[in-house]
């Protein structure tokens, strides 16, 4: 029987940013919060403060800041990062999210405390929630706490985002941004009872302006076209219902351990 190395770390979190210094402490904070032992920032060339913010960060000895400034080469920034990084030496898990996107579990629990009970399980996939401004104008001081509005329905399974064992990647180019190529089925769950993953894609119209307007899209020259007001009051009129799932968690309390 084989037995699996025992690694540094359960789970090593692995995003790309531009531009977000509006959001980025918050988001360090989250995943440092639901249970992330390492997060591996991968930075697109920006031009404000986000670097120092990560650099200044109080688990700043917990986060590998990965300079690739070429644009439109999102994946393979991804692919570039693992193996430079040698995410898979180090982690047992590993999980994609945008500085925009954040997991947690539905139960209140640390992520690595629930990855624990999918014995047998390689991949996990989430659909996410999509979030709208809730009538923000000037950027709010928390997505999380104040970000409440959302679609009624999770977003299509095409653009889920995953968690994985990394023993799996036996290749890099298995790793794409919505779904890890070549696992076996009988090992891949479609989950979005244990987690939710909320993705607030417009926040505010100051950060819509100032942010998703100039900066570019990560993956695509084309999507940037896309991007315009259009496109955020067609986002912010379908956010109709309401979600305090992750809001409720936010007091003073740690997330809740095994």
């Amino acid at each position: 029987m084989m037995v699996r190395r025992l690694k540094k770390y359960k789970l090593g979190v692995l995003a790309i940013m531009k531009n977000e210094s509006s959001n980025l402490k918050e988001w360090l904070d989250h995943y440092f919060w639901i249970g992330a032992d390492q997060i591996y920032l991968i930075d697109n060339g920006s031009d404000d403060h986000s670097v120092q913010i990560a650099r200044n960060h109080e688990r700043s000895c917990n986060i590998q800041i990965v300079l690739r400034p070429k644009p439109y080469r999102q994946v393979q920034h991804y692919r570039a990062a693992f193996r430079s990084c040698q995410i898979k030496r180090d982690c047992e898990w590993l999980m994609i999210a945008d500085i925009d996107e954040f997991w947690f579990a539905k139960n209140g629990r640390k992520i690595p405390d629930v990855l624990s009970g999918f014995s047998g399980i390689d991949v996990i996939y989430t659909n996410c929630t999509i979030f709208g401004s809730s009538g923000f104008k000037q950027h709010p001081a928390s997505l999380r706490k104040e970000l409440v509005h959302c679609h009624s329905e999770l977003d299509s399974h095409q653009n889920t985002k995953w968690v994985c064992r990394t023993d799996i990647i036996n290749w890099f180019t298995k790793i794409g941004i919505h779904k890890i190529k070549g696992a076996r089925s009988d090992k891949v769950v479609s989950d979005n009872t244990t987690f939710q993953l909320n993705h607030y894609i417009i926040q505010s119209e100051e950060y819509f302006e100032l942010v998703k307007l100039t900066r570019g899209d990560a993956s695509r020259e084309w999507r940037n076209t896309i991007r315009n007001w259009e496109y955020f009051k067609r986002i912010d009129a379908t956010c109709t219902s309401k979600d305090f799932t992750l809001k409720s968690f936010l007091s003073d309390r740690p997330a809740k351990a095994l």
